[in-house]
């Protein structure tokens, strides 16, 4: 007797130290505040970091005052709460459940039709189709939302959740298109009971998607043929949030090239190099652009502003140092228009092509001297007057007359070298050097020649 007492006393020991925590206990320690109730769903015995512990699974309600939920009265939250214990504790180790991602109750609202969700869903993912995808480089279009699930759920007074079958078209190729199917989940969001309803989230299971009909050519579908596809969609409008960010605007509608050409050399002089680079892509002609969108240029369209910017701001010799806002000099030829810079000697050309009711960019090339000592030079020439007292050298003095068969000096890489007049047309001659090839005939401006 005396040998079975300890043995007893262990056995009744041990099953104190094993047992799990009662539904009291657990209702105890998980009622606070505000809690009007908490219901244990289950206690189990789990594995988790090298040991055995008790994790008891409970939903905990709470009221909710009726400012929190558009004035609605008797409305619950329901918050699934985890508490941790180690075997044999009688205090949980940790607590975890969150009122943001706690679901209420009570809502009794009327939930729109069917019919009515279809319309509204279709119409805002035609809109906004970028909601519904995380990876769509190829849709162009979503056809039709059909709500599937007629039990929506009301996640909040100003959100509810319903599920639906998405009908969307895939660019198989440039000439090819092809419907798609997939079930996708949709939340309403508003910001009053009478607010009007717009997306706040959106998913498309493309895993679960499959084709449905035939391929469909281009010549039999004309209303996507041009259409830009969702990333093209996605690319313009980060684009055009950044030029919004950045404070740039789109740009004017331009009467002629030469608009155009005065526009560019504008804000060459006023934006970054950054900036420019985005702001160019409105300018850019829409052969220059992907099909169907405004903001992205493609291959040929985004080396033509990588060539630009690069010469405008990289190096020695800066745009804003050898241009003036307004130019002294213009000249076309057809569709190109050229701007000089302050000494006359140097110009930039533009290929002003007509697009619709405006004049873009089809071309453009800009002329730096590019060494240290010419750019130096520029820099110190002011623009729209006389030099300022020890700000450099004057600006050439534009009735310096030459005509032809004069015989001349003119500058080449600072050193001055003999030549002749061939023709002339105002403020520039177009000299040869004596005792050299035709091949270095060339026009210059009134800073690179004088009197012999």
């Amino acid at each position: 007797m005396k040998r079975l007492v300890p043995a007893l006393l262990f056995l009744l020991s041990a099953t104190t130290l094993t047992a799990q925590p009662s539904a009291s206990a657990i209702i105890k320690r998980l009622t606070h505040a505000g809690v009007t109730k908490v219901e244990v769903v289950k206690t189990v015995k789990e594995w988790k970091d090298g040991k055995y512990i008790y994790v008891a699974y409970a939903n905990v309600i709470k009221a909710v005052a009726p400012e929190k939920v558009f004035g609605l009265k008797g409305v619950s939250l329901v918050i699934a709460t985890m508490a941790y214990y180690d075997i044999g504790a009688s205090q949980p180790y940790q607590v975890l459940g969150s009122e943001s991602n706690g679901e209420y109750r009570g809502i009794n609202l009327p939930v729109p039709s069917n019919a009515e969700l279809t319309k509204f869903a279709t119409e805002a993912a035609q809109k906004s189709p970028e909601k519904f995808f995380m990876q769509a480089y190829s849709i162009v279009a979503i056809e039709k939302i059909t709500v599937t699930d007629p039990k929506a759920e009301w996640l909040h007074p100003g959100k509810l959740k319903f599920e639906g079958t998405m009908v969307y078209v895939d660019r198989l190729t440039r000439e090819t298109f092809q419907r798609m199917q997939a079930p996708c989940t949709i939340e309403l969001h508003r910001e009053s009971l009478n607010a009007p309803w717009y997306i706040g989230k959106a998913a498309a299971a493309t895993m679960e998607a499959r084709y449905t009909g035939d391929i469909i050519h281009a010549a039999d579908a004309p209303q996507w043929a041009n259409l830009p596809s969702l990333s093209d969609r996605v690319a313009e409008k980060q684009n055009s949030e950044k030029l919004e960010a950045m404070g740039i605007t789109a740009p004017p509608v331009f009467a002629s090239g030469k608009q155009l050409a005065m526009h560019i050399n504008e804000k060459l002089l006023q934006l970054s190099k950054e900036q420019f680079a985005e702001y160019m892509k409105l300018l850019l002609h829409s052969s220059l652009r992907q099909q169907g969108t405004s903001f992205t240029p493609n291959g040929n369209g985004q080396q033509l502003i990588n060539s630009t910017v690069m010469a405008a701001y990289d190096g020695w010799g800066k745009y804003k140092d050898q241009y003036c806002p307004v130019p002294g000099r213009f000249d076309s030829i057809g569709v190109t228009v050229f701007w000089y810079n302050k000494r006359n000697d140097g110009k930039c050309d533009v290929n002003a092509v007509k697009d619709g009711d405006t004049y873009a960019i089809g071309g453009i090339h800009i002329f730096l001297d590019k060494n240290q000592q010419d750019d130096a030079a520029l820099k110190a020439i002011p623009c729209g007057g006389e030099a300022a007292a020890g700000s450099g050298p004057a600006s050439p003095v534009a009735s310096v007359v030459f005509k032809k068969g004069d015989k001349v000096w003119v500058e080449e890489n600072g050193k001055w070298y003999p030549a002749t007049v061939l023709d002339v047309k105002p403020g520039e001659w177009y000299i040869h050097y004596d005792g050299y090839s035709s091949q270095y005939d060339l026009w210059v401006g009134p800073a690179r020649i004088k009197s012999k």
